[in-house]
C-alpha cells in the first residue's frame, strides 16, 4: 500500500514538473469556491417519499454520490496546486470556510479528504508512542480496548486511522456580511427584484408547456384541477428540483416507468433542465440584473483581493504564506461570484451543477504577475494583468455604504413611494368626495328653490 502511494505522489510531481515546464508559470495564490455534492430535495418530500415515489432518508442532506463529487474535486486540486500546498495540512497557507449547512459541511470535508489523502496524516512521536498515560484519555478503565483497537486498525504510530488529516474548517452563520446579501432576509431589497423575477412570463409558458407535454401527470402528482398552478415559483421548483436530485443519484423511477413509461421520465428530464436554467440565467442572474453581483459578492473579493496582495509580497520573502483559501457554498453563491465578474470584465454567467467550483489564481509568468478567473474544468474565462484586474474591481466593487443603500435606503424608497401612493389615493378620494358633497348640496338647493 506505501508502495502505491510512492508511485502515485511520483506521477504527480512528475505531471506538476511538466505542467511548470510547458507553462513557464507559477501559481502563487488560489481561491475556490465550490458548490456541494449531490443531495437530497428539500421540498416536496413526505414520509421519507418525494413527488416520483423515490424514498430519501432524509431530506437535504448529501448523498453518497455528493460526497463522491467533491471528494473528486478535492483530488483534483491536489493535483493542480501539489507544488503550491506542502504534504500535510499547515494552517499557515491553507483556510478553508463553509456555510452554515450540513450539505456545505459535508462537502468541504469530502474535499478535504481527497486535497490531503490517507498516508499524510500526523505520526507520533517515538519518545511517546508507547506511553500510554500519554496517548490515552485520561482516568480511564480501558486500556486493553484500546490497544485492541489499535492492533485492528494496524495504527502503530500513526495520530490517527490510515494516517488521515484533520483540517479545521470555519462556519459562516448566515448574516455574516461577506456572503448571502442575495438574501432577502439580510437585503431586503431583494424581495422587491424578486418579486418581479418570480413573475417572470417565462416561468408561466414553460409551466403551460409542461402540463400539456405531460397529459396528468402534474395534475395526479399535486393533484389539484387548476392547470396554472405549476405558475408558482417554488411549486414548479418543488418538482424540477426533486427530478434532478433523483437523476443524478440514478433511481430506479419505478413508479414513472411503471405508471407512465419511459418516454414520460425523459420528458421530465428535459422540462426539469429547462426549468432549472430558467432559474438560474433569466431569474436568479438575468441579463439586466448586474446588482446581484455586485452586492453578493463585494465583500468577498475584497478579501480575495486583500489576501492575493499578501501573497504577492510575501511570495518572495518566505514560502510561509497564505496559498489557498477554499469557500464551501451553494450553487447561488458561486453565481454570484459569476454576476460580479460579468459586471466588470463582461464574461458569460455558467451553470453552476452539483460540485462545480470557482478559481481565482494569481500566478507569475516572465517575471509577470496575472490574475485569472476558471470554471471547473479550468477553462480560463478571464485573464488579465496583476494590476489591471485589481483597478478593474476596484473601480466597481461596492463598499459597505453603497450596500446599505442598496439594501435599506431603496426599500425605505419603495415603502415611501407605496406609501406617497396610498397617501395621495387618500387625499383624491376626500377631495372627490368633498367635490360630490357640494354638487349634491347644491342640487337639493336648486331644486327647493324651484319649488
Amino acid at each position: 500500500m506505501k508502495f502505491i502511494t510512492l508511485i502515485i505522489y511520483i506521477i504527480l510531481y512528475l505531471f506538476n514538473i511538466i505542467k511548470i515546464i510547458n507553462s513557464n508559470e507559477t501559481i502563487i495564490f488560489a481561491f475556490e469556491m465550490c458548490r456541494h455534492g449531490a443531495r437530497a430535495p428539500y421540498l416536496g418530500v413526505e414520509n421519507g417519499l418525494d413527488k416520483y415515489k423515490e424514498y430519501w432518508p432524509i431530506v437535504e442532506e448529501s448523498t453518497s454520490t455528493g460526497k463522491r463529487q467533491l471528494y473528486l474535486l478535492g483530488v483534483k486540486a491536489r493535483l493542480r496546486y501539489n507544488n503550491l500546498l506542502k504534504e500535510k495540512y499547515d494552517p499557515n497557507e491553507i483556510l478553508i470556510k463553509s456555510t452554515d449547512s450540513n450539505r456545505t459541511i459535508e462537502a468541504i470535508s469530502s474535499f478535504l479528504q481527497g486535497l490531503y489523502p490517507n498516508g499524510t496524516g500526523e505520526i507520533l512521536n517515538d519518545n511517546i508512542s508507547n506511553k500510554k498515560n500519554i496517548i490515552y484519555p485520561p482516568n480511564t478503565k480501558y486500556y486493553d480496548y484500546f490497544d485492541d483497537i489499535i492492533n485492528e486498525y494496524d495504527m502503530n504510530n500513526s495520530a490517527l486511522p490510515n494516517k488521515i488529516n484533520i483540517v479545521p474548517v470555519h462556519v459562516m452563520n448566515k448574516n455574516e456580511k461577506n456572503f448571502n446579501l442575495y438574501d432577502v432576509s439580510l437585503c431586503p431589497y431583494r424581495k422587491y427584484e424578486n418579486a418581479k423575477k418570480f413573475s417572470n412570463p417565462k416561468l408561466a409558458k414553460l409551466a403551460l408547456k409542461s402540463v400539456n407535454e405531460t397529459g396528468n401527470l402534474f395534475l395526479e402528482l399535486e393533484p389539484t384541477e387548476d392547470i396554472n398552478f405549476l405558475n408558482d415559483y417554488w411549486t414548479f421548483y418543488k418538482y424540477a428540483d426533486t427530478f434532478y436530485c433523483d437523476d443524478t443519484d440514478k433511481r430506479r423511477f419505478d413508479f414513472l416507468n411503471n405508471k407512465y413509461g419511459k418516454d414520460m421520465v425523459d420528458k421530465l428530464r428535459n422540462i426539469s433542465k429547462e426549468y432549472l436554467d430558467l432559474c438560474y440565467f433569466d431569474i436568479n442572474f438575468d441579463e439586466e440584473d448586474t446588482d446581484i453581483g455586485l452586492l453578493s459578492s463585494s465583500h468577498t473579493m475584497n478579501l480575495v483581493l486583500d489576501w492575493i496582495s499578501e501573497a504577492k509580497q510575501n511570495y518572495l520573502k518566505s514560502n510561509n504564506y497564505l496559498k489557498y483559501v477554499v469557500y464551501s457554498a451553494h450553487d447561488i453563491s458561486v453565481g454570484a461570484l459569476d454576476a460580479f465578474m460579468k459586471a466588470i470584465f463582461k464574461n458569460d454567467i455558467y451553470e453552476c451543477d452539483f460540485g462545480c467550483s470557482r478559481i481565482i489564481e494569481l500566478y507569475l509568468k516572465n517575471e509577470e504577475f496575472y490574475i485569472r478567473y476558471l470554471l471547473t474544468n479550468e477553462s480560463i474565462i478571464i485573464n488579465e494583468k496583476y494590476d489591471d484586474f485589481v483597478r478593474r474591481v476596484k473601480e466597481k466593487i461596492w463598499s459597505d455604504e453603497d450596500i446599505r443603500n442598496y439594501c435599506e435606503e431603496n426599500k425605505d424608497n419603495k415603502d415611501n413611494n407605496k406609501n406617497n401612493t396610498s397617501y395621495n389615493l387618500m387625499v383624491f378620494l376626500i377631495i372627490l368626495n368633498a367635490i360630490l358633497l357640494i354638487f349634491l348640496v347644491a342640487f337639493y338647493r336648486n331644486k327647493k328653490n324651484l319649488n
